[in-house]
């Protein structure tokens, strides 16, 4: 009797790891199913603010060496390859990291990458008027009021020439990385507040101003380049 109750004790428990293991890795196909499902650019890319004094900095020490080049051109470049150099310096001190004690499964230095690469840099621009104006001028145009239309284009004209710098200066940019795991890097160089709300010093310095990068929006609903800017 002793005998039968032991084997059926032993067929309960082999029945419920069965059970484990099957739920374990029927769970861990749904996790990747969902991840491939909802993967958005946002969960590759932070965001810049491209400072005045920034963007000062860099035409007056580092463009000036290509003045025949495009602005914007030249300063995703000179974004990406610094950048680039910073993030790898705080991989390397990442890996570096003495290793704690596992917490729910995570080693904290683990990086599944051997160098931070940027895939590509989006510029948003301050031209949240001049969309606006030729809104406008589209819309008059579908109700044929072109003398409307006259004057708006007129408009527009005005605000380009009394507004050409600030229309051309890039003031955010949108940065997406190769892997996942670029993007944890950078997230070291997030913001943090101390116990007031105040605003702690950032931990380095680019074109002579805080480096500071923060999660993007999601571009679902939102062009990037087209978001409307308000002064900090």
């Amino acid at each position: 009797m002793a005998s039968k109750i032991a084997c059926l004790g032993v067929l309960l428990v082999l029945v419920y790891l069965t059970f484990l293991h099957f739920f374990k890795r029927h769970s861990e196909l749904d996790q990747v199913k969902w991840d491939m499902l909802t993967i958005t650019p946002g969960d590759y890319t932070m965001q810049m603010e491209i400072t005045k004094k920034m963007y000062d900095y860099y035409i007056q020490h580092v463009h000036c060496r290509h003045p025949n080049d495009p602005v914007a051109v030249r300063l995703k470049e000179y974004i990406k390859t610094n950048l680039e150099i910073e993030l790898n310096q705080k991989l390397k001190e990442i890996k570096n990291k003495p290793k704690l004690v596992e917490q729910e499964g995570e080693d904290e230095g683990h990086m599944n990458i051997q160098e931070v690469r940027i895939a590509d840099i989006v510029f948003a621009f301050n031209n949240d008027q001049l969309i606006k104006l030729l809104k406008q001028r589209g819309t008059f145009i579908m109700q044929q009021k072109y003398d409307k239309v006259a004057e708006t284009e007129k408009k527009i004209m005005e605000y380009k020439e009394a507004n050409i710098e600030d229309l051309i200066r890039p003031v955010d940019a949108f940065i997406t990385f190769e892997e996942e795991d670029g993007k944890i890097v950078a997230e070291e160089f997030e913001p943090n507040f101390n116990f007031w709300g105040t605003k702690e010093p950032s931990q380095k310095i680019f074109l002579d101003d805080e480096l500071v990068l923060v999660e993007a929006t999601e571009p679902t609903n939102i062009i990037w380049e087209n978001r409307h800017f308000t002064p900090s």
